[in-house]
């Protein structure tokens, strides 16, 4: 919800019209749930990480292997696409 919030904020801050804001977009709904995930479970030990994520894949029937390069290119791109937007 926090990375929604950002992203809205950037629409209603810079008045463009551009895919940069689509970037930007799915960058911030990534990385705050990732980052909450890592601050809770980190907290308590990298088993308690490795566990969660255990649980992710067999929850969703999904592979880490899968999601992960998916996740840090969306990451990556909007990345780039936020320092683009506060550059220019």
């Amino acid at each position: 919800m926090g990375g929604g919030v950002i992203g809205v904020f950037f629409i209603l801050q810079i008045h463009q019209n551009t895919l940069w804001l689509v970037g930007t977009m799915f960058a911030w709904l990534i990385i705050p749930p990732v980052v909450f995930i890592a601050l809770r479970t980190l907290s308590k030990g990298f088993s308690c990480w490795r566990e969660f994520w255990r649980f992710y894949e067999l929850e969703y029937q999904t592979s880490l292997r899968f999601i992960v390069p998916i996740y840090a290119l969306l990451v990556l791109i909007g990345m780039v696409s936020t320092v683009v937007l506060l550059t220019g």
